[in-house]
């Protein structure tokens, strides 16, 4: 293993090819979630030993020695996906906005009158152009170019600044422009600049430039306003205004706001844009609360002279469903069924009496606010206002509440309708009876195989094939401990407690091939793997006095368990053990069950019913079983504590979303297999689905909740926890708990894809940039690779490999147009993606293909 520095100009890919590794592995060892990297990081190479390091100078790009000046803090471009296919763009085409190394710096030298700049993806002559001031038809002059077509890497000269006026784009429908006014966007929670651009339909270079920002990875603050476009006025105003009002002659729809509601969640639901909401009803902005029961226009009717009505108008347009169009789900709504307010409680809020009650009661049942501060700060059920100095220890307590369960890190002290930690508040643990989580444990029993209370006391020196130690408890205890697992050792070395002297290990010769034996079977593994065992020794036929030893630790944890619990009245018995032998093992606790209840348990149709289609339901099916059962269970990698048929991860991944869709779709089933036990999740939802969620387990040793990581390795390393978990699977509300989250989080984000860039086959660009990668692999097979892959590599990854083979494949096959490209064998870009990827990708791409129940067949 060591440790490499990133240069100007490396890439993932460029580093792997200097060590001849790849670049998976690269991912795979730092933990990264993206291809970026930043000049100077530091990349643990856990494959490459020193002397196959390359000589310095070789790892130096020369580009960056004379021409090139890269700030530290500026991401680095990477080349890979673009390396076999140059990209060739033509005025007016311009990649998507979703590239990941669309950041590449930008080296621009002056010097003669003109400055050179160096062609990024994405780029256009004329958005070289607008960006320097200057004209296509210049630079195409100075450059000698013969066409509109530029090249990823291209050096171009840029004439001296012309007369061209930078003004922002103007919509389609104006013509004479007198002056232009800006329209603002105000920054909601969860926003981004790529995020704003793709509501706003605008490039976030654009979103940049108007806003003057330094950079497209600037962070965005709540209530930000940004400039998201201009509106023209034209002489008569008439073509760049807002819409006037709807005449007299068109009646508006209404809409009563009930228990959820979000301006968001109507517009959803109506088929309308929130802009519209916001004019129809003169609401001050997109972020104001609803009341329940409020009235919203939702459009307007048309009435005729002969008083007969049209279809609201406007009308959204349906394009008619294909295997290409984006696959989504029924949006969520929440339900306030514990504390819903009409205005706002806490410091600085309006605080009237029957709000204040409703969130002290709240708060009182989670355990924030004491049953002597409740008591004496209890409000009255009427509407009057109240000041912040009588509720002084709610206010603490909404404090308290805000940090700990909502994640707000600042001292927010006030609780809004509708909002965040309303929902949190509404769906957070309860305090529970101790003793009932006590008795609701004790139904299920979990039998330990190990020699954890055998090494209870420790040893006092070292136990084998050595001359200084061999002291007798010590002997009996090794001898015990491996006796338990199987090792023969003959009762004559046994030593009688009443011996007083160190046992020579002339007579320990069973002992010692033993300890060799064991060492052999379940040591020697882990041996040089520091992640796992940290610093410690190994001896050959010996075991060490103290956890410095690595054979000592290995037989002190080694355990095997056995559960045993009852599904209705039939008694059922999962066996699991620790010590998971995997390059992904990070703790030698964690335990690996692949489960009993397979995803076949429930048809295809009921798949189905989660908004997929046939094919859809098939690949998921498919996937999940070379994932897990649906009681399947990991808990020794970095995920914590993954659980289910797709594997939810832990650690603030898939496991929490997972049991809110559980909690919210099919409470009682959650409340009789998770809320009993002690086991609950906290969420909140936003534009129908959920939002952020966190897992909170019930701690009986101190008798509060613990949350987050804190309560996945709670769940991780007590057995009994982990039982509840494998229980819960045999529950058919709990499956399809698990498959509704599966499609919504997995299923969707596969068959959403889409391509990154056009692709260059030969001498033709095809037109890909943003379009569906569906539009082209739409087998079953290609679909449930698609699906796979998300659920074990996700989207970018994802979508790269596909891109590269589905390249190559139409290079070789002369599918040059888009519409050829429709037709390409989609077994052969499979095929491609084997040669192309590491050994996961390898084995589940040839597991799909070698499948005879998956069509091949373009749907």
């Amino acid at each position: 293993m060591r440790l490499y520095t990133v240069l100007p100009y490396d890439s993932l890919n460029s580093i792997a090819q200097k060590f001849g590794i790849t670049y998976q592995q690269i991912m795979f060892d730092n933990h990264l979630a993206s291809y970026t990297l930043r000049v100077g990081q530091e990349l643990v190479l856990s494959t490459v030993s020193e002397e196959n390091v390359p000589e310095i100078a070789d790892c130096i790009d020369e580009r960056s020695i004379e021409v090139y000046n890269v700030d530290e803090n500026i991401p680095i471009y990477e080349p890979e996906a673009n390396e076999m296919y140059p990209i060739a763009v033509e005025t007016g085409v311009e990649l998507p906005e979703v590239n990941v190394w669309e950041e590449r710096h930008i080296s621009e030298r002056s010097g003669g009158g003109a400055t050179y700049y160096t062609v990024r993806s994405g780029d256009s002559l004329s958005k070289i152009a607008n960006k320097f001031n200057v004209t296509v038809d210049a630079i195409k002059r100075i450059n000698k170019l013969d066409s509109n077509v530029i090249h990823v890497g291209q050096i171009l000269k840029i004439p001296a600044t012309t007369t061209v006026p930078a003004a922002p784009p103007t919509p389609s429908n104006t013509t004479t422009s007198v002056q232009q006014t800006p329209i603002y966007y105000m920054v909601v929670s969860g926003d981004s600049l790529g995020l704003v651009a793709k509501k706003k339909g605008v490039s976030v270079d654009d979103l940049v430039r108007w806003n003057k920002l330094k950079n497209a990875q600037v962070g965005l603050l709540i209530g930000q306003k940004l400039i998201v476009g201009y509106q023209k006025n034209t002489t008569n105003t008439t073509t760049s205004t807002p819409p006037t009002p709807p005449p007299a002659t068109q009646t508006p729809i209404y809409y009563m706001v009930v228990s959820g509601d979000s301006l968001g969640l109507v517009a959803k639901k109506k088929g309308v844009s929130v802009d519209d909401l916001v004019r129809w009803n003169k609401l001050k902005n997109a972020q104001v609360g609803l009341l329940i029961g409020q009235k919203l226009i939702v459009g307007y009717q048309k009435n005729t002279t002969n008083n007969n009505t049209t279809t609201p108008s406007p009308a959204p347009t349906v394009p008619p469903p294909t295997t290409a169009q984006p696959l989504t789900m029924p949006a969520l709504v929440f339900a306030f069924d514990r504390a819903q307010i009409s205005y706002s409680v806490g410091q600085g809020g309006i605080n009237r009496s029957n709000d204040v009650r409703i969130i002290q009661n709240a708060l009182l049942r989670s355990g924030f606010l004491s049953p002597e501060d409740h008591q004496q700060e209890l409000s009255a059920d009427n509407s009057s206002p109240i000041s912040a100095q009588q509720i002084v220890h709610t206010i603490a307590a909404i404090t308290n509440f805000n940090q700990i369960v909502a994640d707000i890190d600042t001292n927010i002290a006030i609780i809004l309708p509708n909002s965040h930690s309303l929902m949190y508040l509404n769906t957070v643990a309860e305090m529970p009876q101790s003793d009932t989580v006590a008795a609701a444990r004790s139904t299920l029993i979990v039998e330990e195989k190990s020699a954890q209370i055998i090494f209870s006391e420790g040893l006092t020196g070292s136990v084998g094939n050595t001359n200084f130690g061999n002291k007798v408890a010590d002997v009996r205890k090794v001898q015990q401990a491996l006796r338990l697992w199987g090792y023969s050792i003959s009762n004559n070395e046994t030593p009688a407690p009443t011996e007083q002297l160190p046992i020579d290990p002339l007579r320990l010769p069973q002992t010692i091939a033993a300890i060799r034996q064991f060492q052999d079977s379940r040591v020697d593994y882990w041996r040089g793997n520091r992640d796992v065992t940290g610093s410690t020794t190994y001896i050959d036929g010996l075991v060490g006095m103290n956890e410095t030893d690595l054979t000592y630790n290995i037989l002190k944890a080694m355990a095997e368990y056995t559960a045993n619990f009852m599904v209705g009245s039939a008694p059922q018995t999962c066996k699991f053990r620790n010590l998971q032998r995997t390059p992904y093992t990070v703790d030698l606790g964690g335990v690996s069950i692949i489960g009993n209840v397979l995803p076949t348990s429930l048809s295809l149709k009921e798949y189905e019913n989660f908004g997929l289609n046939r094919t859809q339901a098939k690949a998921l099916q498919y996937v999940s079983e070379h994932e897990g059962n649906f009681d399947a269970i990991n808990s020794y990698d970095r995920a914590i504590f993954s659980y289910g048929f797709i594997q939810f991860a832990g650690g603030g991944r898939g496991l929490a979303p997972m049991l809110a869709m559980i909690k919210h779709s099919y409470p009682n089933a959650f409340k009789q297999r998770f809320q009993q036990y002690g086991i609950d999740v906290e969420y909140s939802m936003k534009d129908g689905d959920i939002e952020s969620a966190q897992i909170a387990v019930f701690d009986l040793r101190v008798k509060r909740w613990v949350r987050r990581a804190a309560a996945e390795n709670l769940l991780k390393n007590d057995k009994l926890l982990t039982t509840i978990f494998v229980r819960a699977a045999y529950h058919p509300d709990i499956q399809r708990g698990q498959i509704a989250s599966a499609a919504r989080k997995y299923v969707t984000a596969a068959l959403n894809i889409r391509f990154s860039k056009h692709l260059k086959i030969g001498d033709s660009i095809v037109p890909c940039g943003n379009k569906l990668m569906t539009q082209i692999m739409r087998s079953e097979k290609a679909l449930t690779v698609l699906i796979d892959l998300t659920v074990n590599r996700w989207t970018v990854a994802t979508r790269d490999l596909f891109e590269t083979a589905i390249g190559k494949i139409a290079y070789l096959n002369q599918l040059n147009t888009f519409e050829k490209l429709c037709t390409i064998d989609e077994n052969a870009v499979l095929r491609q993606m084997i040669q192309q990827g590491d050994l996961l990708v390898q084995k589940r791409v040839r597991s799909v293909l070698e499948n005879n129940d998956l069509s091949n067949q373009k749907s």
